[in-house]
């Protein structure tokens, strides 16, 4: 499995919308999502050392996010009550789906 406090799987958008970036570890999400399209998690996502912070920020309307069959999760030893394993505000036409949310 991933890690958010390593490196974050890669999102894979379908061209021409290269939008979804992994974010370092100044960035408010371990995946920021900046503009329209599908974009598909290529591993799974396990959150970990996060606390206040998304797995997966969506900051445009007209986003699919596929999980693509796999797992966003907290890591048992982090306190994922205070996180969000997808956080969007305010945005539009938002479908996430094929995939699982835990913890």
């Amino acid at each position: 499995m991933g890690s958010a406090s390593g490196a974050a799987p890669a999102v894979a958008p379908p061209p021409p919308s290269p939008a979804a970036l992994p974010g370092p570890a100044a960035e408010p999400a371990a995946i920021v999502i900046k503009s329209p399209g599908t974009y598909c998690l290529t591993a799974d996502l396990t959150l970990e050392g996060r606390i206040g912070r998304p797995g997966i920020w969506i900051l445009s309307d007209n986003v699919t996010v596929d999980l693509n069959g796999h797992e966003l999760a907290c890591h048992p030893s982090s306190n994922c009550a205070l996180s969000h394993g997808i956080q969007v505000y305010d945005q539009e036409r938002i479908t996430i789906r094929n995939g699982t949310l835990r913890g």
